[in-house]
């Protein structure tokens, strides 16, 4: 090798080191914690995994191999920089859950779209280094047999020096080394300690009955637009219309942000289910995105839809950035309206920020939507997401005052918001519906790293913003809130009658639901069981059931569906195993995919009634022998006979098509199927048409002839209901007749608690999910069939559906 080529080729990886510095460079520069000690073993990494790539590709043989190798190894280190600088210039910090949590397709291409010039950036770099590497791999065959190969001794040093001294593959190192020597506990439903957490068990049960209406919500979820903001001692004059609110309303503190709240989905997610986005890592990274962001929990927007509230969503971003849109429409939305739909109501198209419509274009088109919800005449709940003060620069809109005591884009855009929300609010209160309406205002998150984070005081207590204004006389409590508890609370002020509970969220207008409150939100053992809750028992598996060896299985008294653990509880109280296939069933609902969609404990009285109201869906049963009547599903293949009539029953199928009887066992906890022909068993349900319509169904649900059958009074018109179950108890009730297909509530009485007897003549009538279910009822001898919907909004009244 001569002179001249060494020297080329020690100045071309120079260059490309040189180059590799300024990602880890610009890392330093914007982290909130300037460490000279993390960005002296970053730089050493990144010499050792360069002279550890040279010494791989040196040892190829053939140039287009080296070449190929050296550059596909140079662009993942690159990529790795690059990926930790994006991380450090949103944040102010490395990589973390926030971050993975928005490494997805459409995120990353909405976000592309806002911030073009780091797009642009990132590409020349890309390009600069290609070449560069092109050029230094093309010599490397030059000097390859021209001195002694170095040992492999020295490339294992090289990687070993690279994995301990780069901070974050050493710290990922360290935790995976402290899971294997100090494993956590496994966790089940029944060893989570919930009252000592602080977590609500309760939370679990998806039932919704007796919700009633109260105000019409309007929420404002601020971007990044914490409480530091409105600090006169910091900011002096910054927030002068959100001061004047705090005077008006209920100015909840202090409000802290925990793990799984910190970007805005997760505030989103946080505030409306009362649990922090907290998830099980899985082969995507970000699986809970993709499973359907808390399937199959109780949110805000959920109980105000039972309660008939038509539900909109106005945000300046795009619906599809990290699963926004999604989630929303998921619990309860009836509109969610982003960049997208909202651009073609803007009389200047172009007028829009990199990530959407500016705040002054929001509010106007949200008071527009305000006029027209208020004139339909049903409760509504209009919540708004602003844009002006996102991280890390802001844009304030261009119809707002500039803030005078500092000249910074963060704070002119925080200011701006301030100002577009005083002119809101003024136009909402002079409206009509405004006597009927309860505002909030709060923090989507605290801000992350931004323009402004220079003048805050070392050491400040940042906190978030929750104002309610427009509520009735009401305190709020002095103990610490979180985003969790934003939920529980708004329904409190709206008045919504409800019975729900949120997994770790409590009314912060409620002194009583505040004495029992976890004292520590950042215990690992409470962010564990809720992630283990969030993963496994409120969001619906996105597996098939095929995909698992195991169809069911009870281990530690838990029992098991196709590796997903069910959640034994009814009407909001934990039920014991041994109670399954004795006084109740589990009903294991399937969607098309044949994937888990719900799991709910049943009486056995009225699994019937239960498989009625998802008659269209496959389903899984669990359930006492002869609990579903023998002439409700025509046949029942693989019944065996010398089964005993006490054994439990595992049956798959659909109703109005055959079911399959798949096993039996006289004692739950040897429940144990193994998965055989579950795509066979699937394919079939899917393909099986019904033998019966709707009506013929619920009139066959009846296993035998009753002499306490309901009736209806041929003089009154009214309906006398002998039996309805409800929950866990037996009422007798009177419904009156209101015009054509319509009956209101006159009269129930209790009847006592449901008891162990397995009376299986399932002529009672049922209320349930909103709907009254009566199998047989009289008129003059001649017995018939209703099912009723309850109608949203009013006060126990129902619709005949058929």
């Amino acid at each position: 090798m001569t002179a001249c080529s060494r020297k080329t080729r020690l100045l071309l990886r120079a260059g490309i080191y040189c180059l590799l510095t300024v990602p880890l460079a610009s890392s330093f520069y914007f982290s909130t914690i300037k460490s000279l000690a993390w960005l002296l073993s970053a730089q050493l990494a990144l010499a050792f995994a360069l002279m550890l790539l040279v010494i791989l590709v040196d040892r190829l043989p053939g140039n287009a191999a080296r070449k190929i190798l050296g550059l596909m190894l140079l662009n993942i280190i690159a990529a790795f920089q690059l990926a930790r600088l994006l991380s450090f210039y949103f944040q102010g910090e490395s990589f973390n859950t926030r971050f993975f949590f928005h490494f997805n397709v459409n995120s990353l291409a909405e976000a592309g779209t806002a911030y073009q010039q780091l797009i642009f950036a990132s590409l020349l770099f890309f390009g600069v280094l290609s070449v560069l590497g092109w050029f230094m791999f093309s010599s490397s065959h030059q000097t390859r047999h021209g001195g002694r190969l170095p040992a492999y001794s020295v490339a294992l040093a090289l990687l070993a020096g690279t994995l301990i001294l780069e901070p974050d593959i050493a710290g990922f190192g360290k935790k995976q080394i402290h899971a294997f020597f100090s494993p956590s506990p496994v966790l089940s439903l029944d060893t989570i300690a919930w009252d000592e957490l602080g977590l609500h068990r309760a939370a679990l049960d998806d039932a919704m009955n007796d919700i009633y209406p109260g105000k019409n919500l309007v929420f404002v979820y601020l971007e990044s637009l914490e409480k530091i903001y409105t600090d006169a001692a910091v900011f002096p004059g910054l927030t002068p219309n959100i001061d004047h609110l705090k005077t008006l309303g209920l100015d909840f503190a202090p409000m802290v942000q925990t793990d799984g709240t910190g970007w805005t989905v997760g505030g989103l997610v946080a505030s409306q289910c009362g649990t922090p986005l907290l998830y099980g890592k899985g082969p995507g990274g970000n699986d809970i995105l993709q499973s359907g962001f808390l399937s199959q929990a109780v949110c805000l927007a959920d109980i105000l839809k039972q309660a008939g509230y038509y539900q909109e969503f106005l945000g300046g971003a795009s619906t599809r950035f990290a699963g926004k849109g999604a989630f929303l429409r998921n619990h309860g939305y009836d509109e969610v309206k982003g960049r997208a739909e909202l651009s073609e109501r803007l009389s200047d198209s172009s007028y829009q920020s990199g990530w959407g419509l500016y705040d002054d274009s929001l509010l106007d088109i949200a008071m527009e939507e305000f006029e027209k919800l208020a004139a339909g005449g049903r409760p509504f709940n209009l919540s708004l997401l602003t844009l002006d003060t996102h991280h890390p620069s802001g844009q304030a809109s261009r119809s707002c005052p500039p803030y005078q005591a500092i000249d910074n884009s963060i704070l002119h855009a925080v200011h701006c918001t301030d100002y577009l929300l005083g002119r809101f609010v003024e136009r909402l209160s002079s409206h009509p519906a405004w006597e009927d309406t309860v505002l909030v205002l709060f923090s989507d998150h605290l801000a992350m790293r931004n323009a402004a984070q220079q003048y805050y005081p070392e050491g400040y207590d940042r906190q978030l913003l929750f104002l309610a204004l427009n509520v009735a006389a009401a305190r709020a409590a002095t103990t610490v809130g979180t985003h969790m508890d934003v939920a529980p609370t708004v329904l409190a002020l709206l008045g919504v009658g409800h019975e729900r509970e949120f997994l770790a969220g409590r009314s912060l207008v409620d002194a009583r639901q505040q004495a029992g409150r976890a004292a520590d939100f950042f215990a690992a053992q409470r962010l564990a069981a809720i992630e283990y809750l969030n993963s496994n028992a409120l969001t619906g598996s996105k597996k098939s059931l095929c995909e698992n060896s195991r169809l069911l299985e009870v281990r530690k008294q838990a029992l098991w569906v196709a590796g997903h653990e069910v959640a034994l509880s009814i009407s909001g109280e934990p039920l014991v195993l041994d109670a399954v296939g004795r006084t109740h069933a589990v009903v294991v609902l399937l969607n098309p995919m044949g994937e888990i969609s719900s799991t709910m404990a049943v009486n056995v009285q009225n699994v019937p009634h239960v498989l009625y109201q998802f008659r269209d869906q496959a389903f899984l049963l669990i359930a006492p022998s002869g609990s579903l009547p023998a002439r409700f599903a025509g046949t029942l293949s693989g019944r065996d006979d010398s089964a005993s009539g006490h054994d439990i029953q595992v049956i798959m199928g659909r109703l109005g098509a055959d079911l399959e009887l798949l096993g039996s066992t006289s004692d739950i906890e040897n429940l144990q199927l193994d998965n055989a022909d579950c795509g066979s068993r699937l394919a079939q349900i899917g393909a099986g048409a019904g033998h019966a319509n709707d009506t013929d169904l619920l009139a066959r649900m009846c296993q035998s002839e009753s002499r306490n059958l309901s009736y209806i009074d041929a003089a009154t018109g009214d309906l006398h209901l002998t039996r309805v179950a409800h929950e866990n108890s037996w009422y007798e009730a009177v419904l009156s007749s209101r015009g054509p297909g319509r009956y209101a509530l006159l009269s129930r009485a209790s009847l006592g608690s449901m008891n162990e007897q397995s009376d299986f003549a399932h002529c009672h009538a049922y209320f349930g999910n909103s709907e009254l279910i009566i199998p047989r009822i009289e008129l003059d001898g001649v017995s018939r069939s209703l099912r009723m919907r309850l109608i949203p909004g009013e006060d126990w009244q129902f619709e005949v559906l058929e």
